[in-house]
């Protein structure tokens, strides 16, 4: 499959302390995101793990919107709860990159982080550099869609025999 197709992240944030929701600065969150929308190294976005010197940390970010979300509660509990939600589209993601930016955003919300400092964190390219326990807890965090252009799901058409007698774990 090609990799032209994309992914989109929705993470949910429902403020447990300190304070209501009313308390998040939107207009802080939405600039420090638009910093982080395009072309850049995420490198300090990335947790740790097996796999960090294989994965390339250049990523594009195509979209990152944040806006009061709709809660399902309303028409099955007859209660509203308030939250925040975060979409992200992109390729592909880093190692817990998703749960790293929501947690910095939400901390650019509380006023715990400036948008400077969020872009500092970005800049240094340094797992180490993202500030210790920020990152969002995973739930509320999931897949919601994935596109693919019809051409990506489509099987080759013919392939050769000598192709996978050669190798058929590459085919695979």
């Amino acid at each position: 499959m090609d990799l032209n197709s994309s992914k989109f992240l929705r993470a949910a944030f429902v403020p447990m302390a300190p304070g209501p929701l009313s308390e998040l600065d939107m207009d802080s969150m939405r600039s420090a995101a638009a910093m982080l929308v395009g072309t850049h190294d995420f490198s300090s976005f990335r947790a740790i793990n097996s796999d960090l010197p294989f994965k390339n940390p250049v990523k594009t970010m195509d979209l990152i919107s944040i806006q009061p979300g709709a809660s399902f509660s309303s028409s099955h509990f007859h209660r509203h709860i308030p939250f925040c939600e975060l979409k992200f589209k992109s390729k592909s993601f880093l190692y817990k990159q998703v749960r790293r930016m929501v947690g910095a955003l939400v901390a650019v919300g509380t006023g715990r982080l400036s948008p400077l400092d969020l872009e500092r964190v970005k800049e240094a390219r340094d797992s180490r550099a993202f500030p210790q326990g920020l990152a969002a807890p995973p739930q509320g965090l999931f897949l919601t869609h994935v596109e693919y252009r019809d051409a990506d799901l489509q099987l080759p058409t013919t392939i050769s025999e000598d192709a996978l007698s050669t190798n058929p774990d590459q085919n695979l």
